[in-house]
């Protein structure tokens, strides 16, 4: 279910599948990117803004898979490394350092190309990079979307969710703040939601 501040008639553009150009508009046949026939939703924001709630709706409303970036990230913890919010954020941005972020379109490729949905939400991007490697991998399938709260909201639902939450999370989010920052991906976008 969407959240109900969000106009669900804006997503609806968004999500919509896009159609395959016909193979005859090229010389040469063209790469499989251009023929699937899918729509790829990156979802960015602020931590606790809303990117999960939004990306699950998105699945839900309009019968497609969400792409957790958090789930490439577990794998990278060292044997017995507990699951906390700074050794997942320190092994992503280790990764956006050495590939420009190009690591989500990387690690992401084969499960996109194989998704029995049309419709594919990522779940979340961080840096302008993420966007820009899933874009040149993808093509015009990408869209972006951002979802904006306050600081004072986005405090509030992280204090919300910080005892339920499935890795350790930082004691306050001017902690998370301090280690989190969504860097550039705003002016990117092709949507804002606003929560």
């Amino acid at each position: 279910m969407l959240p109900p501040t969000i106009n669900s008639a804006c997503f609806s553009h968004i999500c919509a599948i896009p159609t395959a150009v016909p193979p005859t508009r090229w010389a040469r046949a063209p790469s499989p990117r251009h023929v699937t026939v899918r729509r790829i939703v990156v979802v960015s924001g602020p931590v606790a803004g809303g990117k999960s709630h939004l990306a699950r709706g998105l699945a839900s409303r309009f019968g497609g898979v969400r792409l957790s970036t958090r789930e490439l990230l577990m794998p990278a913890l060292a044997p017995g490394e507990a699951p906390t919010r700074a050794a997942l954020q320190r092994i992503g941005a280790k990764l956006d350092t050495e590939t420009d972020g190009r690591w989500v379109a990387d690690r992401l490729s084969r499960r996109i190309y194989d998704a029995g949905e049309r419709l594919v939400i990522i779940d979340a991007a961080r840096i302008a990079g993420q966007i820009e490697g899933l874009r040149r991998a993808f093509g015009r399938e990408v869209r972006h979307v951002h979802v904006g709260a306050s600081r004072e909201a986005c405090a509030v639902r992280y204090e919300q969710r910080r005892q339920r939450a499935d890795v350790q999370e930082a004691e306050s989010y001017d902690d998370v703040i301090a280690i989190r920052r969504v860097v550039g991906v705003r002016r990117h976008c092709d949507i804002v939601a606003v929560r």
